[in-house]
């Protein structure tokens, strides 16, 4: 009996000897890869392997125009936005921060559920810009708030886009009507139809 009650103290013992040599070899793992990790700085993960780091856009600095309170004059902020290659994407990526709004509490100049739709350039400066409905039925009323819509995206896309000189607005497609009820879009703006 004396012989069965040491055996089963020792299996005790034994299992937590295994615990601690299991731990042991975690911890051992684990340092060595945060040590490989640490030498390699930039090392690459073989072909075969699934697991990739996410790459990360650089982020780029815009000039966004809003409306000021009170004022008819424009004021601009600086937004920092990812970086697109295309100079399309790039106007998508600026009129979207544009869209998305002041974060100084400027006036803003297009309605946050409007959508840019399309981006065309025609390749001698100008710029084709498809708006969704909501641009038109969603506006503010008032000319001069029609107008800011214009300044501040002309303004905006033609300094934050150096190949473009010249913007044209669309509404769905279409540019024979006003934007709302005043201003006209059968004609390009340039940054000096916008800031006189």
């Amino acid at each position: 009996m004396a012989a069965t009650a040491q055996g089963q103290r020792k299996r005790p013992r034994r299992r937590g000897l295994g615990w601690i040599l299991a731990a042991l070899i975690v911890v051992v793992g684990i340092g060595g890869t945060a040590l490989l990790l640490s030498l390699g700085g930039d090392a690459r993960l073989s072909e075969g392997s699934a697991a990739k780091e996410p790459e990360t856009e650089p982020l780029r600095p815009v000039e966004l125009y809003y409306g000021m309170a009170l004022r008819p004059d424009l004021t601009s902020e600086i937004r920092w936005i990812p970086t697109a290659s295309a100079t399309e994407d790039w106007i998508v990526e600026v009129v979207g921060a544009l869209i998305d709004g002041s974060r100084r509490g400027s006036v803003a100049s297009i309605p946050g559920e409007t959508v840019l739709l399309d981006v065309f350039l025609d390749g001698l400066g100008g710029a084709y810009l498809n708006f969704s409905g909501a641009v038109r039925t969603l506006h503010p009323e008032g000319d001069s708030m029609e107008w800011l819509t214009i300044r501040s995206l002309v303004a905006t896309v033609t300094q934050n886009v150096p190949a473009v000189e010249r913007v044209w607005v669309l509404v769905d497609g279409a540019q024979e009507a006003p934007l709302v009820s005043q201003v006209s879009l059968n004609r390009p703006y340039t940054w000096e139809d916008v800031n006189p």
